[in-house]
């Protein structure tokens, strides 16, 4: 059986000032097919559908203010079908339960507002879809439970602003999608509960101002994104819980600032991205926790550029922060598992820093690159991994903690480094203008260059220095050697210390006391000895 109300409801009113008003309710055990159409400057439908079997509700009006409103419960392949144009104003309402391989659109265009509400509860196949424009403003607002390899779609555009409000609980293979375009504001803000192999979307574009709220949980190999695109701000909040192989992408563009906020916690083999481009400010802010084989990517460019990222990442980890402004910020704190890898740069910005608080697992390699004159600092506990800075004519701070590591830091001729080494087996080759080393623990090894402060404390280290005038101080059984005959160096040693100048062919070293020693064959006598012998020993030669 199948009723068509459009014939039960009369002619369509038209003229200037005439409403038309069109109500149908029906209920059949069989198919219904139901349209209502109407053209007139006030239109009202209002359509109420329920049936076990196929259900096609159809509502089509055109006038200066519109209002649609159905209510529709049908089976398999049913569909929920609204389209309002007002000149004014058009509104459209929908609530929908269906079957697998059902469609709920609605889409409303006015000259003033125009909205979109709709609900729909859908099998597996289905799609929901809401579209709205409006020259002042456009709102969508919909909700939706999906079966398996379903939609659901959010458009908004307007003159003025732009907004769409969507939630959706999907099976696998589903896509979340939200587009939002404004002279003036458009914001996304959706939720999603998706199964595997899914998406979640939303991209904001806008005169003055764009902004993407979003949150999902997702299955494995899903991918959620988000793209804000704004004249003046342009700003994506992100919130996603995946699974194993999955993606989570923010990029934020705008003319003033541009900034990404986002919280992850992902399964193995899953990627993390921010970019944050603006002409003032470009931020990224991420909390990422990952399983094995993660990698996590930032690049912030604007006049005041910044990477920020709170790390819980299992081994074989790759993280990546790159600013380039006026101020370049890079920020990092958190742990990696072993065989990690990260690289901080903001080499290209006029004022650089980075900085790390990182505990790494073992053979992982950490590297600091900072523009001339910047800045690199680090905190970091870690077995057997390389540290790398480089700040040329800048600074170099360094903590390190643990065994086995390898660690360089070069500050060029003018620059400064503040080091400190805690453990054993480390090997550290630091070059500067001024230099602090400290080196705790046992069988150590440190390369210094340029002047400085060397404290060691332990036994069985080595310390090597070169030129410039460098102050020791070494407890318990170290030595430190002198290549360099053109310093006015001091120290302090232990009792079984010692500090070797190797030069001119001489080695000579000072005691616990600071009395200079020199090796005369056999052993070393005091300086002033060991001189006396030698005028007395030329006398003796010169007279024979």
């Amino acid at each position: 059986m199948s009723v068509n109300f459009k014939a039960q409801l009369g002619t369509i009113a038209k003229g200037p000032n005439a409403q038309s008003t069109q109500e149908g309710d029906k209920s059949s055990n069989s198919d219904v097919s139901t349209h209502q159409n109407a053209k007139a400057k006030k239109v009202r439908q209002k359509a109420n559908v329920k049936t076990p079997g196929n259900a096609q509700v159809e509502q089509r009006a055109k006038g200066r203010n519109i209002v649609q409103n159905a209510t529709i419960k049908g089976g398999d392949g049913s569909s929920l079908s609204q389209k309002a144009k007002g000149s004014k104003t058009a509104k459209t309402i929908g609530r929908a339960r269906l079957g697998s391989g059902s469609f709920f659109g609605q889409i409303a265009k006015a000259g003033t507002n125009a909205a979109n509400v709709g609900t729909a509860q859908q099998g597996n196949n289905s799609s929901f879809v809401q579209a709205v424009k409006a020259g002042r403003n456009a709102t969508n607002v919909g909700a939706a439970q999906q079966g398996n390899k379903s939609s659901f779609v959010q458009a908004a555009k307007a003159a003025r602003n732009a907004t769409n409000v969507g939630a959706a609980l999907q099976g696998n293979s589903s896509s979340f999608g939200q587009i939002a375009k404004a002279a003036r504001n458009a914001a996304n803000v959706g939720a999603a509960q998706q199964g595997n192999k899914s998406s979640f979307g939303q991209i904001a574009k806008a005169g003055t101002n764009a902004a993407n709220v979003g949150a999902a949980q997702q299955g494995n190999k899903s991918s959620f994104g988000q793209i804000a695109k704004a004249a003046r701000n342009a700003a994506n909040f992100g919130a996603a819980l995946q699974g194993n192989k999955s993606s989570f992408v923010q990029a934020a563009k705008a003319g003033r600032n541009a900034a990404n906020f986002g919280q992850v916690n992902q399964g193995d083999n899953s990627t993390s991205t921010q970019i944050a481009k603006g002409n003032k400010k470009g931020i990224n802010a991420l909390d990422v926790a990952a399983g094995k084989n993660s990698k996590v990517y930032q690049k912030a460019i604007g006049k005041y550029a910044r990477n920020i990222a709170n790390l819980n990442l299992d081994k074989n980890a790759n993280v990546t922060q790159k600013a380039k402004g006026k101020n370049g910020v890079n920020l990092a704190a958190g742990s990696v598992g072993k065989n990690s890898d990260l690289l901080q740069d903001s080499s290209k910005s006029k004022n650089s820093i980075n900085y790390a608080d990182l505990i790494a697992g073992r053979g992982s390699n950490i590297t600091q690159i900072a523009a001339p004159k910047g800045y690199n600092g680090i905190n970091a506990a870690t077995n057997r991994s390389a540290i790398h800075q480089k700040a040329e004519n800048g600074t170099n701070e360094a903590a390190v903690k643990g065994d086995g590591n390898e660690y360089k830091a070069d500050a060029g001729k003018k620059g400064y480094n503040n080091v400190s080494i805690a453990g054993d087996e480390n090997d550290a080759t630091i070059s500067g203008g001024y230099s602090d080393v400290s080196v705790t623990g046992d069988n150590n090894n440190a390369d210094v260059t340029g002047k400085g402060h060397i404290n060691v404390d332990g036994d069985g280290n080595s310390v090597k220095t070169g030129d410039g005038d460098n102050t020791y101080t070494i407890t318990g059984d170290s030595t430190v050697t002198d290549t360099s005959d053109d310093d006015n160096d001091s120290a302090t040693l232990g009792d079984k210390s010692s500090k070797r100048n190797r030069h001119e062919g001489v080695e000579s070293t000072q005691n616990q006391h600071g009395t200079d020693l020199v090796w005369n064959g056999n052993k070393y006598i005091k300086k002033g000895r060991y001189e006396r012998n030698q005028r007395r020993k030329a006398r003796e030669a010169e007279a024979s």
